[in-house]
């Protein structure tokens, strides 16, 4: 049953979860505002709804990190081109993953198949993303890793309680009664303000003009932002310059920072090698052979997911210092991977039964940056929903300013008394 909404959040994104990954009791949170310093209106029976805190005691968080990684390969390969391009896999799947439980027919199916899970896996995946986030955010030496999930919702639409409350119990999400159909640019410029904050102004403007309007009903985001430092940093005094060949040949000059592989491997077409962060993650690198980038890349996970294994003590790591960003509309992605009934009207009644809803925006954004330090990087996703009245008829212009074709009928037998076509009203 659909209920009407205060302005309120989910609590403690880390604290909150740390607490229930550590089998501690949950509490109910108070009031929070999220942005307006004016008091909305409570809902019509007069009590505030109460949200739950992220539980995800017992979850494995390996689930999780598989399905994002089989993700993450498929993802890769339908948005990558011939220039830089970076993806978050995991930002883009905790945004889908927060959308599954509102999905309502093929669209369960499409989703669930995304991910590589069957339904007798939904609830244990959806506990492991919420492990998965908290195992990443537990404070560890010379790491800084911090997710946050964010449900903005149009004031006084009729939700299904039970969808919230998931994205509350699984993914510590904050929820944010907004007025987009009175004031979608500043919701916008709200939203954008958001993501700037969590992701320490890496990530700005993710929702560019036009994403939000006056139909948009639920726009779910996901922020992410991360600090690793080398276990064994780049010495600055070994910092030089080379020559770096582009794929058509010409060279472009590049500052290369020098130290060693802690592993690398080689296969067919490539090699690879590896080095170790702080706290527990690590960076891995993938060089072609000439002329079989493609290739290569069309198998990257299989590359990664073998070699480290078969890896020894590396040798010398030349790594280009770089700063990229990257930004990307992922709807055709997902429909290359079999998403499309959460596109259509009447995919996500699981949301709001009393409306027909649809996605119709899922925007991507990251920034890398690798230095004789370690790696600073952000990345962000939106996905917004629009909603059509499920007893309104669309509204139908018809302009006859070009070539057209009529008829006239006798509407007791139907008969056609007259069909003809007009290609120029002018000549008689």
């Amino acid at each position: 049953m659909g209920m009407e909404l205060t302005r309120r959040t989910f609590g403690g994104l880390a604290l909150g979860a740390l607490l229930a990954a550590c089998g501690m009791d949950s509490s109910e949170l108070d009031v929070a505002d999220a942005g307006d310093p004016t008091p909305t209106t409570p809902p019509t029976n007069g009590e505030p709804l109460t949200l739950p805190m992220r539980d995800v005691a017992g979850g494995d968080p390996r689930i999780a990190g598989e399905a994002i990684s089989r993700l993450a390969d498929r993802l890769f390969a339908a948005t990558r081109d011939d220039a830089n391009h970076t993806i978050s896999p995991m930002s883009i799947a905790v945004a889908v993953a927060m959308l599954e439980p509102g999905t309502s027919g093929d669209a369960v199916d499409e989703l669930r198949a995304l991910f590589g899970i069957d339904a007798t896996d939904v609830d244990a995946f959806h506990q492991s993303m919420g492990a998965l986030e908290v195992l990443l955010e537990e404070l560890r030496e010379g790491l800084t890793f911090r997710l946050a999930n964010s449900a903005y919702i149009q004031q006084g639409f009729p939700f299904e309680d039970a969808y919230l409350q998931k994205l509350g119990t699984s993914y510590g999400a904050a929820l944010v009664e907004s007025d987009f159909r009175n004031a979608a640019e500043a919701e916008r410029a709200s939203i954008n303000e958001w993501v700037e904050e969590q992701t320490e102004g890496f990530i700005t403007d993710l929702l560019p003009e036009a994403a939000i309007h006056s139909a948009t009903v639920l726009v779910l985001v996901n922020a992410l932002y991360l600090l690793a430092t080398w276990e064994t940093a780049f010495d600055p005094e070994q910092t030089t310059e080379l020559d770096f060949t582009r794929f058509d040949g010409s060279t472009v000059t590049v500052e290369i920072l020098r130290g060693s592989a802690d592993a690398a491997w080689s296969g067919e077409g490539f090699v690879a090698g590896e080095k170790r962060y702080d706290g527990g993650l690590v960076a891995q690198f993938v060089l072609p052979d000439e002329g079989r980038f493609d290739e290569v890349a069309d198998r990257l996970g299989d590359v990664l997911a073998n070699g480290p294994e078969s890896g020894r003590l590396g040798g010398a790591l030349f790594l280009p210092k770089f700063e990229t960003r990257s930004s990307a509309e992922l709807i055709a992605a997902l429909r290359t991977n079999g998403v499309e009934a959460i596109f259509q009207p009447g995919g996500l009644e699981g949301i709001s039964a009393d409306a027909l809803l649809s996605v119709d925006g899922v925007v991507h954004q990251t920034y890398v940056s690798f230095d004789e330090e370690g790696t600073e990087a952000a990345a962000a996703t939106a996905i917004t929903t629009r909603a059509e009245s499920m007893s309104a008829t669309p509204e139908v212009n018809v302009i006859l300013d070009r070539p057209f074709l009529y008829r006239i009928i006798d509407t007791e037998t139907n008969a056609t008394v007259f069909v003809g076509q007009i290609v120029d009203p002018t000549a008689g």
